[in-house]
């Protein structure tokens, strides 16, 4: 609140002297706002691991989430059981990479990264599940709350990637479908 006051006197100030001292005032606004972004923009770096803990604690929220939604909505579709143990396995792995997080794990230098081994079988088992839901519609009788799976599989799949990109891993899976797909002939 002091800071805007402090902005509305500034303006009502150079207003009173001259409109080319409001003028350089809302300049000086502008290029603090850009500089500020230009900074946030310029610094990201592909595994700085800036975001992680953030991150992990989103992504194993949303898997949770994902968890009780299939309960909750979806088990009456085909092949529930192993599809939601696959979810339930990554909520865990989720989980697992929170608590590595928490222990600092990912300042450490280590030969064999054991969350770099987590996020990608995160990653294969998260694409597995997604094809497998891609059909599922929510029960008829309980669609008041819930029946949104998609979206929020869509959510927990672009935080699990931002985990990745903020690591400094590359997906294996969306690798090689784009591999593929410049190889068919029949997805030009």
């Amino acid at each position: 609140m002091r800071r805007f006051t402090t902005q509305i006197a500034a303006v009502a100030c150079c207003l009173a002297c001259g409109s080319s001292a409001f003028a350089q005032f809302q300049d000086r606004q502008v290029d603090r706002f850009q500089s500020r972004a230009d900074r946030r923009l310029d610094t990201y770096v592909f595994g700085e691991k800036a975001h992680i803990p953030r991150l992990t604690s989103n992504m194993y929220k949303q898997a949770n989430v994902i968890c009780w939604e299939m309960y909750r909505h979806y088990n009456h579709n085909q092949d529930y059981k192993t599809i939601y143990r696959e979810m339930y396995e990554i909520r865990k792995a989720a989980l697992h990479i929170q608590g590595l997080v928490k222990e600092d794990y990912y300042r450490r230098t280590h030969s064999d990264d054991h969350i770099v081994r987590d996020l990608h079988e995160m990653d294969k088992w998260f694409h597995h599940v997604e094809t497998d839901v891609h059909d599922w519609r929510p029960n008829v009788a309980r669609t008041t709350s819930g029946g949104d799976l998609h979206a929020k599989m869509n959510r927990l799949k672009e935080t699990l990637h931002h985990v990745m990109k903020d690591y400094g891993v590359k997906s294996k899976i969306e690798q090689t479908v784009r591999r593929n797909t410049r190889n068919d002939p029949f997805q030009r």
